[in-house]
């Protein structure tokens, strides 16, 4: 577990629902029942420092994985939870149900960032004007 990475997920979500944090969408591979979307946001004047958020779906199974790089040389640190954190007695890890959470908000506003919902309404309304 890394706290100091936690601590950033939390500041990325805050700054990302402000609308001071832009993201750009990563990769989209469906694979059968299996969706991988990641989502990247730069900072910095060279924008060197990147944060990709991750999420791996296998059915009902849904991994998130949190990256940090703060220069292209250096070595990335990356997070990853589970949407089924169970301890090996077999009880819930609320904690972890707490980060899994977390990194789910931070995807999602990720996410809803680099749509513009009004936009692709508004085109799907006009298109549909269009047919009668």
């Amino acid at each position: 577990m890394n706290e100091r990475l936690d601590k950033l997920a939390e500041e990325f979500l805050q700054k990302t629902r402000c609308g001071k944090l832009r993201w750009e969408q990563g990769t989209f591979l469906p694979l059968s029942d299996r969706v991988n979307e990641s989502f990247l946001a730069t900072l910095g004047e060279d924008n060197s420092v990147r944060f990709l958020v991750s999420r791996l779906q296998m059915g009902e199974n849904i991994r998130i994985t949190l990256t940090l790089q703060t220069s292209p040389q250096a070595k990335p640190t990356f997070v990853e939870v589970r949407n089924w954190p169970m301890r090996p007695d077999g009880s819930i890890d609320s904690e972890a149900v707490n980060r899994f959470r977390l990194y789910s908000d931070l995807f999602d506003a990720a996410k809803e960032s680099t749509v513009n919902v009004d936009e692709e309404f508004g085109k799907v309304e006009e298109l549909l004007r269009k047919i009668g």
